[in-house]
């Protein structure tokens, strides 16, 4: 099978979505807790506004960092701008570019996730490689799922997608912070 295709800036964000998981949603569900908490405040403070700016200001940076961050990287990655091809083979699969090729054997994979619009390949746990399905004829679709399935579904399948304990300590510092602002402006104002 081999496909030609160009990454886009939409492929990235859907790419970097995908990776990061329910953490995405949690921080997305934190960031609008507390971008809330600090409007709430900013009413309830009336002429002290400027302490609700914290809250607010760290709210936005959980629900837009992701997508800036995906874009920052697109505009200054300069292998996902250009022209790639593709090509599966028994033994692995081969990346061509302006920039080089990459060779690849299948045990290289740690796993591989399917989206509603791309294929993530993962050499290793944090870094993955973008096919998008878009690249792909219909009967190439087929054939690289069942390659896919094949050599890398195994370890796939035995891959668990778990909070990590650095992420739960983080989140729960994050809370308690945003509580315990909320606390100081309530009382501040009384």
């Amino acid at each position: 099978m081999q496909a030609s295709y160009h990454l886009t800036e939409k492929d990235l964000i859907d790419a970097q979505i995908s990776h990061a998981g329910r953490s995405f949603r949690a921080l997305q569900l934190l960031g609008a807790f507390s971008v809330a908490a600090g409007l709430g405040a900013v009413v309830l403070a009336g002429a002290r506004y400027y302490q609700a700016l914290v809250p607010i200001a760290l709210g936005l940076f959980f629900l837009f960092h992701l997508h800036l961050s995906a874009k920052l990287s697109f505009k200054r990655d300069f292998v996902s701008q250009g022209n790639v091809e593709v090509a599966t083979s028994q033994s692995g699969i081969r990346f061509l570019s302006a920039k080089g090729t990459v060779d690849l054997n299948w045990n290289a994979f740690t796993r591989y996730t399917e989206t509603k619009h791309l294929f993530m390949l993962y050499p290793q746990s944090n870094m993955f490689l973008i096919v998008p399905k878009q690249a792909l004829a219909p009967e190439d679709l087929t054939e690289f799922r069942q390659v896919l399935e094949q050599n890398v579904a195994a370890k796939s399948a035995s891959y668990a997608r778990r909070f990590s304990p650095k992420l739960i300590v983080f989140l729960t510092v994050v809370c308690a912070v945003a509580i315990l602002l909320g606390v100081v402006l309530v009382r501040s104002r009384g």
